[in-house]
């Protein structure tokens, strides 16, 4: 053990339960709308821990309370014309056990602390939408939306200093105490982005269609200004068959996390001067149906630029702009009605990527399988079966354990509709034979030690029931 004491809850099971509530309404009248929602998360558990130690104790709560106000009106023959303002507020709370007691000397009721975060969303958005150009249907749209961490609170038994060549040392601050402004991991901040977009689908011929259109993002903690274009190519060629040539950019901000997270207290290191995360994605579709069947192919390629990836070790992450990476593949998919009451469902996706993968999605696989009968065996009465495959995931370059192991899972079914016509019933027993499936565990920091870290199991057997009732 690195800490010269069995103080791990290793092996055993992560902490996955949770329980909450989810409401909502909406009240609409004429081109005005209005929804209120209320969402609560009363207990979560942590997983496997944010620096990979089983903690039973730990939990998160969240509690989110929303409101959007819509209208949308056709104001004239050519012209459509929307608007949106919403809020969001959002309470989070955060309590974890990063080492148990007895395993550090200096530390023998171990390491832990909460944080407390309350954070705000306005949004604001217009769009109007006219077709008055003969063959074209132009959008132009613009908002801006601002986000505020504010409330932070947290407390702790230990501190993080860092040390002249870099590295960190954790020392106990003499019991748990409330952190101070410059101490907590998480500072109150706020940003606020700006944005706009313009597109046009064009219908130059019959059966051509083509899209194209540009996004502007003005934001606040980033130097000029960001655009991401997109466009594509849709050609009907048969009353049954369609063609598609899509291509566009995504754009990722480093997040507050990302940027600003202090060391002092808690995992993450943020980096003020990351760059944006950049995608590029260009595919193409064909989809063929009729009667009974639908076919469809999509081919893919993408192309990453500046990752945002977490490096350091397990109990410290910092955050840093990572090498391109170049991805392509493949999905094959289709359903057939084999009778009137039992459709088999098939799928196909192959992903690899044209380099060694330094970071970023390299334990992703390369083939996934899936399969799906859906038997009406009475009327009213479902009966499903699916089985999925997942096979050679390769682990990222820096990391130095072997590849992660395939698994292949069985999953079933049975559903019961329109019980007086105001009920569902349902039981699933997921994983039905019980396999040892995983997924990957962070390769964060296994170049730097000796450690081989489990990856995650993944739950076995379970049985699951559900009741819907509509009015």
């Amino acid at each position: 053990m690195l800490t010269g004491a069995d103080t791990s809850l290793a092996p055993g099971p992560a902490a996955n339960d949770n329980y909450g509530t989810d409401l909502e309404m909406d009240l609409s009248g004429g081109p005005l709308g209005l929804r209120i929602g209320y969402y609560a998360v009363m207990h979560t558990g942590t997983g496997v821990g944010s620096v990979q130690v089983l903690d039973p104790n730990g939990e998160a709560k969240n509690r989110y309370f929303s409101t959007d106000l819509t209208y949308n009106d056709r104001v004239g023959p050519d012209l459509e014309v929307s608007g949106l303002f919403s809020y969001i507020n959002r309470n989070s709370f955060l309590s974890e056990d990063f080492l148990r007691p007895g395993g550090l000397p200096f530390f023998p009721d171990g390491i832990f602390g909460d944080i407390k975060t309350r954070t705000r969303l306005f949004r604001g958005e217009g769009s109007l939408v006219w077709s008055g150009w003969r063959d074209h249907k132009v959008r132009l749209s613009a908002g801006a939306y601002e986000t505020d961490v504010y409330d932070v609170e947290q407390h702790a038994n230990a501190l993080s200093q860092e040390l002249p060549n870099g590295d960190f040392v954790t020392l106990p601050i003499g019991g748990i105490r409330a952190l101070t402004e410059d101490e907590v991991a998480f500072p109150e901040n706020s940003q606020r982005t700006v944005f706009g977009s313009l597109f046009d689908a064009w219908n130059f011929a019959p059966d051509w269609t083509f899209s194209a259109g540009l996004r502007f993002d003005d934001f606040e903690h980033i130097e000029g200004l960001s655009v991401t274009p997109r466009a594509s190519l849709v050609w009907d060629l048969a009353s049954r068959t369609t063609m598609k040539l899509l291509y566009g950019r995504g754009f990722r901000p480093p997040t507050f996390l990302e940027r600003l997270a202090r060391p002092t207290q808690g995992v993450f290191v943020g980096n003020p001067d990351l760059d944006p995360q950049k995608i590029d994605t260009l595919e193409y579709q064909i989809t063929n149906w009729g009667n009974r069947y639908r076919v469809g192919l999509n081919l893919f390629g993408y192309w990453l630029q500046d990752p945002i990836i977490g490096i350091g070790t397990r109990s410290r992450v910092s955050f840093e702009n990572g090498e391109q990476e170049t991805g392509y593949g493949f999905e094959l998919e289709g359903a057939y009605l084999l009778t009137n009451h039992l459709k088999l469902i098939g799928n196909y996706a192959f992903r690899d990527t044209a380099e060694e993968v330094v970071n970023s999605i390299g334990a992703a696989p390369r083939h996934v399988i899936y399969g799906e009968a859906r038997w009406e065996f009475l009327e009213h009465t479902f009966f499903d079966v699916n089985v999925k495959a997942v096979l050679d995931r390769e682990r990222a370059e820096i990391d130095p354990r072997p590849p992660v192991d395939d698994y292949a899972t069985v999953n079933i079914t049975l559903r019961r509709t329109d019980i007086l016509n105001r009920f569902d019933i349902g039981l699933a027993v997921p994983n039905l034979f019980d396999s040892d499936n995983r997924d990957p565990s962070s390769d964060t920091g296994l170049s730097a030690t000796t450690v081989s870290l489990a990856d995650i199991p993944l739950a076995g057997r379970e049985l699951w029931g559900e009741l819907r009732f509509r009015f």
